[in-house]
């Protein structure tokens, strides 16, 4: 009897360490929430066939949705003031999708693309499209 007591003490002691690991689905940034990462002032340069531009994009997190950001002077379109519709993006990861909608106080603008957070600092976007003008751009965080 003693001896089936000590097997069992040893198994649940053995076990408890077992269960002391850290969780792999903690978002890059460290914390809960995986907008962290994204959320900030991004310096863009953007590409496209007849030259480059530069200017600054404020990422925010929605406030209502939380697969959702917030992309204020996405395409250099403005500052988008309360009541302009600002264009939004759906995160998965390390991946940002903007599907197309319209974007600009009047909206008139489509603006749609995918974005990926290859580091901490930058987000590439491969192709996106403001008024069917595709771009290409690197966002790098300020």
């Amino acid at each position: 009897m003693k001896n089936i007591i000590t097997a069992i003490t040893i198994f649940v002691f053995a076990m408890s360490f077992t269960s002391c690991s850290l969780d792999d689905d903690a978002s890059p940034s460290g914390g809960d929430d995986v907008r962290d990462a994204w959320v900030g002032q991004w310096t863009c340069v953007d590409s496209k066939k007849d030259g480059k531009q530069t200017y600054t994009v404020i990422i925010e997190k929605d406030p209502i949705n939380s697969d959702q950001i917030f992309f204020r002077n996405f395409g250099n379109l403005g500052l988008n003031p309360p009541g302009e519709s600002k264009p939004f993006g759906i995160i998965s990861n390390d991946v940002v999708t903007i599907p197309s909608q319209q974007a600009c106080g009047d909206d008139s603008w489509i603006v749609e693309g995918v974005g990926i957070l290859t580091d901490k600092d930058h987000i590439h976007w491969d192709s996106y499209i403001l008024n069917n003008i595709e771009l290409t751009a690197m966002f790098t965080k300020n």
